[in-house]
Formats: C-alpha cells, structure tokens, sequence
C-alpha cells in the first residue's frame, strides 16, 4: 500500500515517461486494439498496465534514493532503450526455444536485464543523472557509446530474426560490463 500513490503517479505521466519509440509503438498498438473491437479507454488501460510492469522497480529505487518518481521512471525507460536492455528482451521473447531448459535460460536473461536495469539506474543516479537533459545520453556515450563492444553485439541481435541463445547471452554480458 505504501507504494500505491507512487504507481498511480507513474500511471498518470506514462505518456510523457516513455521514449519517443515506445511511445509509437503504444499508439500503434492501441489503434491496433481498437480496430479489433477493443474500447478505446480498456485499450489505454492495458498498455498503461504494461508499461507499469516495472513500476515496483522504479518505485523502489525512488524510496531509496529520495529521488521523484517521475524523474526516476524516465531515467529507467530511457536506459532500457538507450543500453539495449528493452531490445534484447524484445529478441529473448520471440526466440523459439527447443526445449524447458532453453526456456528456462531465456527466462534466466530476461529477469538479469531487468536486475541490470535496476542497477544501471541506481548507478546514474549516483553518477548524477536525472531524467532531464542529456545527462543519459552523455553517460551512455561514455559507457558504451557507438563502436564500443556493446553497440557491435546489440547491433548484431538487433538484426537477429530471431536470435540464438549465444548472441542474447553475450549481449547480456556486454552489457552487464557496463557496469563494472
């Protein structure tokens, strides 16, 4: 309960919260729902709620650092897309798996890039970033800005129709680089 307010804040700046990408790709979706009959109110709904699945994250990372939830919350949309964190469990999602225990490792890769988000957004806000601004953009640069290992690797999964379990489980590890 003690989070609720935090979420219904995040819930109601969404729109202005995601990148430009995302954001298109939410409306798409929407005109997608409501030419199939969905209302187009229960359409919003549902692309807000998945929006919201890591608003925990955000809320959490809000309450320990003191930092806006807002401000917060476009510092983690933003790094999921800027990193590859967004793509590559974009990619880990339509990747066919042969069996329960490929499954399972695309499943262990998604929740680490989520982990990794998480830590990459406690590292800009103790780096100093906000939401705001370049800020992002500059540390991101200097992290792993074009013709770093990281880019080379996200380029080759994001060209991946689908990817292979090898490529997803570099990229994580570039990017879990990132890091260190």
């Amino acid at each position: 309960q003690q989070c609720e307010p935090g979420v219904r804040k995040l819930a109601d700046h969404i729109a202005e919260l995601l990148t430009d990408s995302e954001r298109w790709l939410n409306e798409t979706r929407c005109e997608a729902y409501v030419a199939s009959g969905v209302p187009a109110d229960l359409a919003d709904r549902v692309l807000v709620l998945n929006a919201l699945s890591t608003a925990m994250d955000i809320v959490r990372i809000s309450e320990d650092t003191d930092r806006d939830i807002v401000d917060l919350a476009r510092l983690y949309f933003g790094a999921g897309v800027s990193l590859g964190l967004l793509m590559l469990r974009r990619q880990a999602w339509i990747m066919p798996a042969a069996t329960e225990w490929q499954r399972l490792v695309v499943d262990m890769l998604v929740d680490d890039s989520y982990a990794q988000q998480r830590e990459i957004v406690r590292r800009l806000v103790a780096d100093g970033v906000d939401g705001s601004g370049d800020g992002l953009e500059k540390w991101v640069a200097r992290k792993a800005g074009p013709g770093s290992h990281v880019q080379s690797v996200l380029l080759d999964v994001a060209h991946a129709s689908p990817p292979d379990l090898a490529m997803l489980t570099v990229a994580s590890q570039r990017i879990r680089a990132v890091l260190a």
